[in-house]
């Protein structure tokens, strides 16, 4: 196990393990030795990671593609619930002079104070990073003094950010964003073990559902896990205990696991029917025409 707060720079994976040395700055802090290591961080921190031997060429390249998306997570405060009762305080925004797009109310019910909770995400990331914290604190308050008509608003009594781009060890939020044919062409083999099973990657980046959650990061995890005790002990994945299930489906999917499910269209069959009926519908539609404009005799010439 390599100990916290001990960032791992290095990974040399020999015939008789993994070397994974960790450092906090230039000076080895220290070696640990390991049969397996999971890596359950982003595919970019994966990325500055040395490995040695060097890895295989499209894993180097898969570590390439999934870029940490951009989020600034704000929090600005008010005496008061300005916008209550009236509005809600949910809000989508993606106009070209939105700072937050994603903007919810995240007031403490045990506080007569307000707080909204407001993202600043991808293009708007882009424009509004490049400010001083107090800037953007006075264009989020103007934002929500237009959006929710209320003047007041734009003189909030405190203000708290966090830009996960500036956390060396994270890179980003909320998590690796796949590039064009990521998952058309790496997408299964990013699950695949390395080095005869000794190097193994997880986080949510790896979920088989739920990418990009806290549920698609225990699924990865406990599969990680799975795959190395399977191989360290030499035993079947269904001789291999494991922690209880923690992914649920939602219980809005009534259908997933019913009589219906496995018997539900495909999607050809969804549009081979829906022409067929607009074909139907159309002729339907001629005939009514012709009768309304010709009489029922046009019809009978016709036939």
């Amino acid at each position: 196990m390599v100990p916290l707060f001990e960032p791992q720079h290095r990974d040399d994976y020999g015939l008789e393990g993994v070397v994974g040395p960790g450092t906090t700055g230039p000076v080895v802090a220290s070696i640990v030795y390991a049969k397996r290591v999971i890596f359950a961080i982003p595919s970019y921190q994966a990325s500055r990671v040395s490995f040695s031997p060097a890895l295989p060429s499209h894993r180097c390249q898969e570590l390439q593609l999934y870029p940490m998306g951009r989020v600034i997570k704000t929090f600005t405060y008010y005496p008061s619930r300005l916008w209550k009762p009236a509005l809600n305080g949910r809000v989508l925004s993606e106009s070209d002079d939105t700072c937050a797009n994603d903007i919810f109310d995240d007031s403490d019910p045990a506080s007569a104070g307000g707080c909204i909770l407001g993202f600043i995400n991808a293009d708007a990331n882009g424009r509004f990073s490049q400010l001083s914290e107090a800037d953007r604190r006075a264009a989020l308050g103007a934002q929500y003094a237009r959006v929710f008509d209320c003047p007041a608003m734009a003189t909030p009594c405190n203000y708290k950010e966090k830009s996960w781009s500036s956390e060396p060890w994270v890179g980003g939020c909320y998590f690796g964003v796949p590039r064009p044919g990521a998952l058309s062409v790496y997408g299964r083999k990013w699950r695949q073990p390395l080095a005869d099973g000794r190097i193994l990657f997880a986080g949510t980046e790896a979920a088989n559902q739920w990418m990009g959650y806290m549920e698609g990061g225990f699924e990865a995890g406990e599969r990680c896990a799975t795959e190395a005790l399977q191989s360290l002990l030499g035993v079947d994945k269904d001789k291999v205990p494991t922690s209880p299930q923690r992914v649920v489906k939602s219980e809005r999917d009534p259908v997933s696991g019913t009589f219906a499910n496995p018997r539900l269209p495909t999607v050809g069959q969804v549009l081979a029917v829906g022409g067929a009926i607009v074909a139907v519908a159309a002729l339907a539609i001629a005939k009514a025409t012709a009768v309304r404009l010709f009489g029922s005799s046009a019809l009978v010439k016709s036939s």
